[in-house]
């Protein structure tokens, strides 16, 4: 839930961007209360196609960060949602952090 309008939504980080990440993107692009506003992947192929799907949609294309980079990824692009979709055995690596960052 987005605090500043008290809607769901909010300024959404894409963590991990495999096939899964897809119906999830496009979900947030059609929300007027969500913004993708980073993207946090190890691949630059599958990081691009992301961007380049954003951009299909209409939606602006967004940085993309290192898995290294999470914690300043979320402080410089004020993230209020992490939306998880790398492998299953990394989720409590980003849902943690991102818990004791709030």
């Amino acid at each position: 839930m987005s605090s500043a309008t008290g809607t769901i939504g909010g300024r959404v980080a894409i963590v991990g961007t495999g096939s899964r990440a897809e119906m999830f993107v496009r979900g947030i692009v059609e929300r007027p209360a969500s913004a993708v506003v980073a993207i946090c992947e190890p691949n630059s192929i599958r990081a691009q196609y992301y961007n380049d799907l954003l951009a299909s949609l209409g939606a602006p294309t967004v940085p993309v960060y290192q898995p290294d980079d999470f914690q300043k990824m979320l402080r410089e692009k004020e993230v209020e949602v992490i939306l998880v979709t790398c492998i299953d055995a990394l989720h409590d690596v980003y849902i943690v952090p991102a818990l004791e960052a709030r």
